[in-house]
């Protein structure tokens, strides 16, 4: 008994004593309509330590696209640890992704070492997992803007009016949209490892053709 005691005391000493809140809200799938189908984003807020709490809490935009941040929770407890006695951070994992209605697809297989040499999106495989998931899902529906706007709802869910926010890779994308579509909720934007939104092949097929056009005119000058 008092062996056991002692061994969850150590492990919350070890742990820490953060305090955190998980809410599921939920959103339409298709913005647009406001209507139809609806996705349950997964939303993890890690507590500031002190009080005053700022009225700014801190957004975290995690990389991918398609890895969840909140699994990645005990990370960025460490990571955001000198910026919590007064800030909240707020983790979602983006519709599709984590525990936010997940779209999983099976590319690769497991124990071989060929994967390692073939290319890294395997057509056939992705074909097949895109025909799998339209069945229960608009694939249309799962680009950047809807995640950006789905977080600005988490936002107001939660009462937030202004956030801070924080992006890596291809998070960094997806704070500068933040940004620019919601620029009246936003206080700071810190990115890392940028990917700039007219950069980005997942932006539209406009920009694709562009930068094919452009390679295949070669160096000017």
């Amino acid at each position: 008994m008092h062996t056991r005691l002692y061994a969850l005391l150590i492990a919350f000493a070890i742990g820490g004593c953060d305090s955190t809140t998980t809410r599921t809200i939920r959103v339409f799938e298709n913005r647009e309509r406001n209507s139809g189908r609806e996705i349950a984003l997964h939303v993890v807020v890690l507590h500031a330590r002190e009080h005053p709490v700022a009225a700014d809490p801190i957004v975290v935009f995690t990389g991918g696209p398609g890895l969840s941040t909140t699994e990645d929770t005990h990370y960025w407890a460490r990571v955001t640890a000198r910026l919590r006695p007064h800030h909240d951070v707020i983790l979602v994992d983006q519709r599709g992704t984590g525990g936010s209605g997940p779209l999983p697809c099976d590319l690769f297989e497991t124990g071989r070492l060929q994967p390692y040499f073939d290319p890294v999106y395997p057509v056939d495989r992705v074909r097949d997992c895109r025909r799998m998931l339209e069945r229960r899902a608009d694939l249309t529906q799962y680009a950047t803007d809807q995640g950006v706007d789905d977080m600005a709802q988490v936002l107001d869910s939660i009462g937030v009016r202004r956030a801070d926010l924080f992006g890596i890779s291809y998070g960094s994308h997806a704070a500068l949209t933040f940004l620019r579509r919601h620029p009246d909720r936003v206080r700071t934007v810190v990115i890392s490892a940028n990917w700039p939104p007219e950069r980005t092949p997942f932006t539209s097929p406009a920009i694709i053709a562009r930068a094919l056009a452009a390679r295949a005119a070669g160096p000017r000058g």
